[in-house]
Formats: structure tokens, sequence, C-alpha cells
């Protein structure tokens, strides 16, 4: 068996995919890697260039091909694919750190928790300038060690670049990540919780997340246009919190956090329209304090403080400084 998997989404990244795949080319661990390039659909070179790996390294690459249905699906097909102990998902225009990414395979060689967490960075694409976003992506846990998800849940941060699956638990999942869709990373990230129960972490930074491309969906533009896409997220982990009600505690406490913080994006983006948003944005929120009232708490972002406190009429002054910011 394989110790991990890594999944590649790959659609029209022609530009970066080099990159991204000669970083996984470490003779240390090229026996212990699978590494699955999910052709979406590529219009450009990027299937030549995944094939040229495979032909390379046949025992470490599989280029898969399959009709454009988004990064979910690619993130499903990978899934379905999978032959390692472990899955990560390493976007088609970003890499690895090759020092990180050989300390990460050492240490899930010899390791059996449900969840690995490593650390991360952001990478300019402009300059090349790398940071960090957090310092620890779960700090108070000894580095190393296996510990309960429940005990340190609260101290988790969630993001898709930190997170190695085991393998067996994402297969055995029924819900199935959202496909023609944008924003699925929450997915990606809640649909396992019910499942996990144990957590370790590493120090070492293996991911590098490309920042400040005008294509990314991150964008305001990008969001603004795509609305009703993440629109449909939120309502899909809402209806995942809802029908998962016989977690721990704790579990759901994690549960609630990452749909706030999902929230507050989408009501980023309806303040970024200005006024015509707003009966949108007052909907969600009659919804969150009707029947979700845990989560309805946890947003408490200082432009909803505004708007909850004046019953809304704040919106088009709010929504005029939001939109000021994020421009």
């Amino acid at each position: 068996m394989k110790t991990l998997t890594i999944v590649v989404p790959t659609f029209n990244v022609e530009k970066y995919l080099n990159q991204c795949l000669e970083s996984f080319v470490i003779p240390e661990i090229l026996n212990d890697l699978e590494v699955l390039i999910i052709n979406d659909g590529s219009t450009d070179s990027s299937p030549q260039i995944g094939q040229k790996y495979v032909n390379l390294y046949p025992d470490t690459f599989r280029l898969v091909t399959k009709e454009n249905g988004g990064h979910g699906s690619t993130i499903n097909k990978g899934i379905e694919e999978a032959a390692g102990k472990y899955f990560k998902v390493v976007d088609g225009d970003d890499w690895v750190l090759q020092e990180g990414l050989i300390n990460l395979i050492e240490f899930l060689k010899t390791m059996n928790a449900d969840l690995v967490l490593n650390n991360y960075y952001w990478v300019s694409d402009l300059t090349g300038k790398r940071s960090c976003e957090v310092e620890q992506v779960c700090p108070g846990i000894a580095y190393g060690e296996k510990v309960s998800f429940d005990s340190v849940s609260g101290k988790v941060f969630f993001k898709m670049h930190a997170i190695s699956y085991r393998t067996e638990i994402l297969k055995s999942i029924p819900d199935k990540i959202d496909e023609n869709c944008y924003y699925v990373d929450m997915e990606y990230m809640m649909f396992p919780l019910p499942y996990i129960k144990s957590i370790a972490v590493i120090p070492d930074f293996v991911y590098m997340y490309r920042i400040g491309q005008p294509t990314q969906s991150v964008t305001i533009e990008n969001m603004k246009k795509r609305c009703n896409q993440h629109e449909r997220v939120v309502n899909r982990l809402l209806d995942y919190y809802k029908k998962n009600t016989n977690v721990t505690e704790e579990k759901r406490s994690c549960m609630s956090k990452i749909i706030a913080r999902s929230v507050t994006s989408q009501y980023k983006i309806y303040l970024s329209f200005n006024f015509s948003q707003l009966m949108s944005l007052v909907e969600l929120e009659h919804l969150l304090k009707s029947e979700y009232e845990e989560i309805y708490k946890l947003i408490n972002h200082p432009a909803v403080f505004l708007l909850r406190i004046s019953g809304y009429r704040l919106y088009t002054l709010v929504s005029k400084a939001v939109r000021f910011k994020l421009n």
C-alpha cells in the first residue's frame, strides 16, 4: 500500500502544472507516494504535461481524465481511485515543499490517526513572498502525538491545505462533495468530521498555496459572479449540520464554527453588491436565528454586528464600508 495519495485537481493549469508535479519527484519517497492527476476536461496542454510524469514515474503518477465537473468532482473521483493509506489534495496551481512532504510521509508511515494536520504557506504569485496564515494549525497539542479529536476540537484551524485524512474514512462517507460548483472546500472539511475520532499534528510546512491570481475563485469579483454557488454550499453545510445531530458536543461545536466562517463569507458577498442583496442577507439571518441559533451567535463580524443592532437599516452604509475595504 502507498502511504499517501495526493490528488491533483487539474483544469487548464499548464502554466503551473510542471512546478506542482515536479515538487513530488523526491527519490526517497516515490515508492510511498501515489499522485493522481485528475484531468477535469482541460482544453490546454495540462493532460500532456501530466502524461509526461506518468511516463517517467509510472509507479507513482497516474493520469485520470474525466468530463469537466468542477473541483468537487475531481476530489470525489480521487477518493474513488485512491489506494494510499492517507489522502491529500494539492491543487494543480500549487505545490509542496519537498522537505515538508518527506517529513509528512515518514510520519504517516507509523501513524494511524484519522486526521493529520501540517502547516502551509501563502505564496504571492506576483512577488513569490511567503507568509503564514497562522503560526500553528492546532496550538496546544504536542507535535507527533495522536490524541482524541474531541479533546482539541476547539483549537483546530481547519484549512484544506493543512489536511491529510485517512483514506478509509473518506471512502466510507455516503455524502459526496457537490459537483459543478465552486467553494466546496468547506464540504471537504465538514463531511468527514462526524467520523473523525483521532488527530495528530506535525510542525512542518508542507503546502505552498499560491495567492494573488485574478482568476482565483476567492477574489471578490469572482465570488460575486458565483454568489449562487456559494449560497448552495452554505445551504448544503446547514443541511448536513441538521442531519448529523448524533455527534459529540465537541464535534458539533467544530462544525458550527466552520459553517459560521462560510456564512460570514456569504454576508461579505451580499454586502459587496450594495443594496440589491439586502433581502437575501435578511432571509439568511432569519433562518439562522430561528433554526441554527448556535451558528447565528458565532457570527461576530463587525459589519454584521452593526447590521443587527440597527435592524439592518445601516445596510447601505455598511455595504459601502465593506466594498471600500474589499477593493
